[in-house]
């Protein structure tokens, strides 16, 4: 049996643009290779929104697994900066269950906990952004990340390589503050043809990664000149846990995602 606990482990995002969001510092001079990564996965992050529906089957290490439905929202807003977010569509002891991550200018994203117990938007901050959330395998940074909200950080660039026999970039971020970040160095290797990520490694000071991700380059689907992991898998392998993410519908700069949806304030009601 899985065990559902609210900040334990998290519900994996589908990461509808998998993108790398790593930025400079003002005063920090950026190095062209690096910024040659940087701007491919940018250019595959869409110019206004997008909206995606996925099935996720979570697994723990007795092999008990639940499987639940997520619909993830991204929006950049008047300001000019991103938000995102999270709805459990079911099962019905999680529907409703939301999460948003905020960018800021300058500094590391929010990120705020809404469920039908707490009542109210709860803000996480502090060792709190490397606990889990809704029972699986991602942690609200980690949100941050994959929703291609930036985050501040040093970043070089190490030798390319591949995955799955295809040629990949390959991307080493450090955080400028270790305090204000769960991950000691994060690695992500990002597919040179559609500028997805492919695999990434996140570390918490140890020699080996703690989580990996890794999507399957074959299953990557491209809609509208924007592409995106079709089937993707997150392990814990410090728990052993794993969660498979299948996206079942994705829509690139329609209106599906409105400014409202993405207040704080709204989190109380139900996504569309």
């Amino acid at each position: 049996m899985v065990r559902w606990r609210v900040f334990q482990r998290w519900l994996l995002v589908p990461l509808l643009i998998l993108a790398w969001s790593g930025a400079a510092r003002a005063d920090e001079k950026v190095d062209p290779a690096v910024d040659e990564v940087i701007q491919c996965v940018r250019r595959n992050v869409p110019k206004q929104s997008s909206a995606s529906d996925a099935r996720l089957v979570s697994t723990d290490p007795a092999g008990g697994s639940r499987e639940f439905e997520a619909r993830f929202l991204a929006k950049r807003m008047p300001d000019g900066l991103r938000r995102a977010k999270i709805c459990v569509t079911a099962p019905p002891d999680l529907r409703g269950a939301q999460v948003l991550a905020m960018e800021n200018l300058g500094r590391l994203p929010d990120s705020f906990l809404y469920t039908e117990e707490l009542r109210v938007p709860k803000r996480i901050t502090g060792s709190g952004l490397g606990a889990g959330i809704f029972g699986t395998d991602l942690t609200f940074e980690d949100f941050e990340r994959f929703m291609s909200l930036n985050r501040v950080e040093a970043t070089r660039r190490l030798p390319d390589a591949a995955v799955g026999g295809r040629a990949a970039f390959v991307l080493e971020s450090t955080p400028f503050h270790p305090d204000r970040s769960h991950y000691s160095k994060a690695t992500s290797w990002v597919d040179k043809e559609t500028c997805v990520i492919v695999r990434a490694e996140f570390y918490e000071g140890q020699a080996k990664p703690r989580r990996v991700l890794e999507a399957d380059p074959v299953e990557i689907v491209t809609t509208n000149g924007f592409s995106y992991p079709g089937i993707l898998t997150v392990k814990d392998l410090a728990d052993g846990s794993e969660t498979r993410v299948e996206v079942t519908a994705a829509e690139i700069d329609g209106a599906r995602v409105t400014d409202r949806e993405l207040e704080v304030g709204e989190l109380g009601r139900y996504c569309r």
